[in-house]
Formats: structure tokens, sequence, C-alpha cells
């Protein structure tokens, strides 16, 4: 039987894929995992820094977690060996930067030892279908360090460099999801407004239009509910979209952080080594990663707000037109909601009225 080893950091998995697996019959699978992995000629053998979670043979009828991790990157293929061999590198043997025992959405591959003994078999793109019958060797980790790799002192540029390389890669994934997403979050925002400007009483909506009808009328002009309606709401939409849009701009710019960091880092890292060399400070890819991850870290916790805030005034200086737009799209919505609501309640034209006839205006008895 061939055998296959998988080293990488771990990770959740994906919410789309089944949270429990079922080893196919033929196949071996051996869980091991480690808090920190440490590479170097004087370290110890990988073998004796992982603990040995157990070992499960396919075919029976035990039931376990589906497993992920992000795939060891950013070196050369001597610089890791375990027993002899090469752990899966990302971009070979058909693989991503993250991989899956089960990758299944569709709910045919084996969860339960029920589907085990009818003999499903997996059948999706995860190493339980595309590895069966071999022995897996899932040695996972938390942390990882190179050690005597880089002696270098490093050079005072690279955390530029690092921050340089990572604010961009996060501005430009968050200002395509924002220039996405933006249309359908301003129209969920109308609702609110409309809901807010009319309030609990219909009554006193329909009192405070005609209010501004009168007042516009004594200007020396005749203006239409539409216009009194603008100027009304400019002003304050203008800073209830701000505000809202902050928070939804920080939503998903520690959305996209997220999903860099469940990505893996070898791209990013490999960035940062091109940019340390253009400032003639190099640097090797185990140090590279270990800033990207101290800055990811930083800014998940709160320990690096000012680079968040940074992101996020850069952003709005790229999506100025965009959000000039929005705010346009955004008032013209709650003004035409605004005013259909107004004449529906029997404002402008006025509701429907009986006319009470005055003894003098009655009609003489035949």
């Amino acid at each position: 039987m061939s055998w296959y080893v998988l080293l990488g950091r771990t990770c959740d998995p994906d919410d789309r894929v089944p949270q429990r697996v079922l080893v196919p019959a033929g196949t071996v699978l051996y869980h091991l995992t480690a808090d920190l992995v440490t590479f170097g000629p004087h370290e110890p053998s990988i073998w004796d820094q992982m603990h040995d979670t157990g070992c499960c043979s396919g075919g029976g009828a035990e039931e376990l977690p589906n497993l992920a991790m992000v795939l060891l990157d950013g070196r050369c293929d001597d610089e890791v060996r375990i027993d002899g061999r090469t752990p899966a590198v990302p971009g070979t043997v058909d693989h991503t930067g993250v991989v899956h025992l089960c990758t299944d959405t569709t709910g045919t591959c084996p969860t339960t030892s029920e589907q085990a003994a009818t003999g499903t078999a997996h059948t999706c793109e995860g190493l339980l279908a595309t590895h069966a019958g071999t022995e897996l060797y899932w040695m996972e980790y938390t942390r990882i360090r190179f050690v005597d790799q880089e002696a270098a002192v490093p050079h005072p540029e690279l955390p530029a460099c690092a921050q340089t390389v990572l604010s961009t890669a996060l501005r430009d994934r968050t200002e395509a999801a924002l220039r996405t997403g933006l249309p359908e979050w301003g129209r969920d925002f109308v609702p609110d407004v409309v809901r807010a400007f009319v309030g609990r009483d219909p009554d006193r909506f329909v009192r405070r239009v005609d209010r501004l009808l009168r007042d516009g009328a004594t200007a020396g002009r005749t203006p239409s509910v539409e216009e009194v309606l603008r100027e009304a709401l400019a002003e304050r939409l203008t800073t209830e979209l701000s505000d809202a849009w902050n928070g939804f701009a920080e939503e998903v710019l520690e959305s996209q952080t997220r999903e860099v960091v469940r990505r893996g880092l070898g791209r990013l890292a490999r960035a940062v080594e091109e940019e340390a060399g253009r400032r003639a400070a190099p640097v090797g890819p185990a140090t590279a990663t270990d800033m990207l991850e101290d800055l990811l870290s930083g800014r998940l916790t709160g320990a690096r707000d000012d680079l968040v805030a940074h992101d996020l005034k850069e952003l709005r200086r790229h999506l100025r037109p965009a959000l000039g737009q929005l705010r346009q799209t955004v008032l013209e919505d709650v003004v035409e909601a605004l005013a259909s609501i107004y004449r529906r309640l029997g404002g402008e034209s006025g509701p429907a009225t009986t006319t009470v006839r005055t003894p003098t205006d009655a009609p003489a008895r035949p």
C-alpha cells in the first residue's frame, strides 16, 4: 500500500462540507498533531514532534470529525522531508492551499456507519476520495518555525514590506467585495430609513409632510412632495449612510482578513520576499510568513487597529465616487417610498370626504 504525507497548519473546515466523515474501506488514516513544529539541522525528527491521536482503518463504523489544513508552503522541497519523503505541496497533486478529508456538498459521501455498511464511497475532491486505498498521514500543527535557516538579523525595512504587501492585498480583496455588494446593501438600507421617518403614527407623518409643504409654499414657491422630502432627508441620510457604511466596510475587511488566513500565506510570503528584494532587504519565506501571521493576528485581535483604520480610510477614498452614487440612489428610493406612503394615506390630494350640508344650502322639501 502506498502512503501519502500531508503537513500543514490546522484550520476549520468549510461550513459547506460535512462535519463528520467515514474512512472508506482499503484506506488507513493516521492523525498526528503538534502545537509547534520546528525544522532545522539540529531539530528532532518530525515524527518525534508529533503526537499520534490514533489510526483509523477504513471499512469500520467509527465516525471521525472532518479535518482541514493549510498545506505547508513557502519552502524548498529539500527543506522538509519526512522519513525520506516530501509532503504534498500546494499547487501539486491537484491541491490548492487548503485540503479537506471530505469536500462533499451534495450529501453523497458517507458520514454514518449505516452508509458505510452499504458500501457508499467518497466521490468528492477531498483526500478520502482522491487518495482512497492509501495510507494517509495527516500531520497538522498550529505554529511552525525554521531554525538556523536565516541567521542574519532581519533588515529594518522588512516590517514595512510585510505591511505594504498585506494591506494592499486586503484592500484589493475588500474593495472588490464592496463594489459587488454595495447595490444590495443600499437596497437593504432603504426600508429602515423609511420606517424610521414614518414612525409609529401615520397621521403624524402626514401632518409632518403637510407642514413641510406649507413651509415650502410660504417661501414663494409650490414644491412637490418629493422636493420637500428630498430637502428634509438629504443631510440626515448622508450622516446615517456614512455611519452604516463604516460598519459594513469594517465587517467586509475582517471577513477578507479571515479568508486570507484560511487560504494560507504562501503567495503573500513570496510577494513579501519580492518587495523586500526591491528594497535591498532580503528575507526568506519563513520570516516573511512569521511577519504576515503577526500582522494578521494583530488585525483580528484589535492590537493593530491602526492598520485597520488606515485601510478603511483608503477604501473610502477609493470608493468615494461609488458611495456618492449610492447615496443619491438611496435618497431617491427613500423619497419615492415616502411620497407613495404619504399619498396612500390621503396626503396632498386629501382623503375622500363626505360633504356636510348646512340648512341654507339644503334642498327644499317637495
